[in-house]
C-alpha cells in the first residue's frame, strides 16, 4: 500500500534506510526536545511493518535519553510472522554510544525479546562496557577511536549477519549516517503540524555540509497518509567526494569486539 525500502544486497554493509517524521516546518520535536505526535495511526502501522521486516533498527544515544524508545514490533500478527520465519519477535536493536553512556535501565533493555548491540568507541570506560555486557542478550562492539565510526560500524554489522538496517533518528545520527555514505534511501513523513523554534531539532543536525559537498536525493515516490505526506528518496552519492569526506573513517583498526 505504501512504498517500502528496496532492501538491495550490499557485499560490505547492510542496506540502510532512514525513516523519520517531521512537522510541516521540518522539525522533529519541540525546543524542549519533547516528543510530539506528528503522524497518525496509519503511519504508525507503516513504521511498525517496516521495523518488523528489518534485521536491525538503530537510534542514537540522544534519542534514547529524550524518548527512551523500546524499538519493538507492536503488532501481534507481525511478531508471529517473525517467529514463523525463525526470528526473534523484534529486530536487533542497535545504539551507537561512543562512551557507553546508555542507561542500563533504558527500555530497549527492559522491553521485548531480542538481541541488543551497543556500539562504542575506544574511548569508552571499561567499567561502563562491563556493565552493559552483563545485561541479557546484549553485545558491545568497538568501531572507532574517540567516537563511533559509522562506516566501520556498518561493515561490522554486516559481518554479524545484519543485511538490512532501519535508522529511526535522531538528527545527529541521521547526518552522520548520510555523511558516512552508508544510507541508501530516506523515508520522510511530513505531518500537518507547525512547531518552530531555532533550537528545535530538524531532520539532520551535525556539522553540516559545505556548498560543494551537499548530497543529492532522487524522489522515488510520494503518498498521502491521512493529513500528511510520505516521501521516499533515493540517496545519490558522488562516490569520489564521499570518499574524500570520509577518508578519516576508513582503514582504521577498530573493527573488533570487547
Amino acid at each position: 500500500m505504501y512504498p517500502k525500502p528496496s532492501l538491495t544486497e550490499h557485499p560490505d554493509r547492510p542496506f540502510v534506510f532512514i525513516n523519520s517524521a517531521m512537522s510541516a516546518d521540518g522539525k522533529l520535536s519541540t525546543i524542549e526536545r519533547k516528543q510530539v505526535r506528528i503522524s497518525g495511526t496509519a503511519d504508525f502501522s507503516r513504521v511498525d511493518e517496516m521495523r518488523s521486516e528489518c534485521d536491525a533498527v538503530l537510534v542514537g544515544i540522544g534519542t534514547v535519553f529524550s524518548d527512551d524508545p523500546s524499538l519493538t514490533v507492536k503488532s501481534a500478527e507481525r511478531k508471529a510472522a517473525r517467529k514463523a520465519r525463525g526470528l526473534s519477535e523484534n529486530p536487533v536493536r542497535v545504539v551507537p554510544a561512543s562512551l557507553a553512556e546508555i542507561p542500563p535501565d533504558a527500555d530497549i533493555f527492559r522491553k521485548g525479546e531480542g538481541k541488543k548491540i551497543i556500539v562504542v568507541s575506544e574511548a569508552a570506560p571499561a567499567d561502563r562496557i562491563d556493565l552493559l555486557k552483563g545485561l541479557p542478550d546484549t553485545e558491545v562492539i568497538v568501531a572507532g577511536a574517540e567516537k563511533v565510526d559509522f562506516r566501520l560500524m556498518a561493515r561490522l554489522l554486516k559481518e554479524m549477519g545484519i543485511n538490512s538496517l532501519m535508522i529511526e533518528g535522531g538528527a545527529t545520527v541521521n547526518f552522520e549516517a548520510v555523511r558516512a555514505g552508508i544510507v541508501d534511501e530516506i523515508f520522510t513523513f511530513v505531518g500537518n503540524i507547525f512547531i518552530g523554534g531555532k533550537t528545535a531539532p530538524t531532520f539532520a543536525d551535525g556539522a553540516g555540509f559545505r556548498e560543494n559537498e551537499c548530497i543529492r536525493l532522487e524522489l522515488d515516490s510520494f503518498s498521502r497518509i491521512e493529513d500528511g505526506i510520505l516521501l521516499k528518496w533515493r540517496v545519490r552519492y558522488d562516490r569520489e567526494r564521499s570518499e574524500m569526506r570520509c577518508h578519516d573513517l576508513s582503514g582504521r583498526k577498530y573493527l573488533k569486539k570487547r
